[in-house]
């Protein structure tokens, strides 16, 4: 698959979930389809061969690139054997 298509693919799987906001929420994501998405691209992230996926307290996607597991377990302070969670 070339590199357009790869984008387009993704761009359109991402783009077709309601990530519609709940005005009557007060809590992050406030929507289910919010909470979807981080799942969708979390998913996605591990499959590419990222490691330590989560989604934070503030619903962001963190991950790090294969040789920066050390790095990344020293500055978040995580055990050597956690695994990606949400």
């Amino acid at each position: 698959m070339n590199f357009s298509k790869f984008l387009k693919e993704y761009f359109v799987k991402y783009a077709s979930v309601n990530t519609q906001s709940d005005s009557s929420k007060k809590s992050l994501p406030s929507s289910e389809g919010q909470k979807k998405l981080l799942d969708i691209i979390k998913a996605d992230l591990e499959s590419f061969g990222l490691l330590f996926c989560f989604v934070t307290f503030v619903s962001v996607t963190l991950f790090c690139f294969p040789g920066m597991e050390l790095d990344v377990r020293e500055k978040l302070r995580l055990q050597p054997t956690t695994a990606c969670a949400v």
